[in-house]
């Protein structure tokens, strides 16, 4: 999950005006730290928020093939299975990139790995599941985010665990804070004798730190969430 913090003074053409402190904005980690990284010193955004993002794909696919028996890495690949037969017409025309019918390529698939080596690497023109993996991972754009950016992870994530979290390649940038919490899973960061969720309650605190500087430096006349 990402979330983004947009000055309204700013806008962008996508951007739906709407309370920043009642709405967040989910997109893929990766989407998110390519955006802000690529744009650096353009970048429409004010502050940005990422939370148990998976920075390095190929070592994040190594270790949910991994842990936990490998039971996610299937789970997954069980999903993506079912959509890609639900949709199995629509995606007729890839027939001709993949060299066989979609339910042929299908047989193929038993992880999410396999799915991804059957169907996204080819399909989007990358050589190798490896080569996409590389290509994909946001690691790469971290060191050029100009913004302030907090990254949150939980260090009994069973997909992103801690070895994969971007400390090295954060370590030179005065823009980014890595936080993390001995507990919270993988997007779940419940706690109480009746679970509840504290997911929001570091973004929306940093958002407001970021809100208040801005105040102090720029006049603007209102906050708002941008969906990239």
């Amino acid at each position: 999950i990402s979330l983004f913090f947009f000055s309204s003074r700013r806008r962008h053409t996508r951007c739906r005006e709407v309370s920043w402190a009642r709405r967040c904005v989910q997109e893929t980690g990766k989407l998110h730290y390519q955006y802000v990284g690529q744009k650096g010193d353009k970048c429409l955004l004010k502050g940005a928020v990422s939370v148990c993002n998976p920075t390095d794909m190929n070592a994040t696919c190594t270790h949910i093939s991994q842990s936990m028996w490998g039971i996610y890495n299937k789970v997954l690949g069980d999903h993506l299975m079912k959509i890609m037969s639900e949709h199995a017409v629509e995606m007729k025309p890839i027939e001709k990139i993949l060299g066989c019918t979609i339910e042929q390529a299908l047989k193929k698939v038993k992880t999410a790995k396999d799915f991804d080596a059957t169907f996204t690497a080819p399909v989007f023109g990358y050589s190798s599941v490896r080569n996409y993996y590389r290509k994909a991972s946001s690691v790469l754009n971290l060191e050029n985010i100009k913004i302030p950016t907090l990254i949150l992870y939980t260090l009994d994530d069973p997909i992103v665990n801690e070895n994969v979290i971007p400390y090295d390649e954060c370590s030179g940038n005065k823009n980014i804070i890595i936080a993390t919490h001995p507990c919270g899973g993988h997007m779940g960061f419940y706690e109480g004798l009746r679970p509840t969720s504290w997911i929001a309650i570091p973004p929306m605190g940093y958002f407001s730190a970021i809100e208040k500087w801005i105040s102090k430096t720029h006049q603007i006349n209102h906050l708002s969430l941008i969906h990239i």
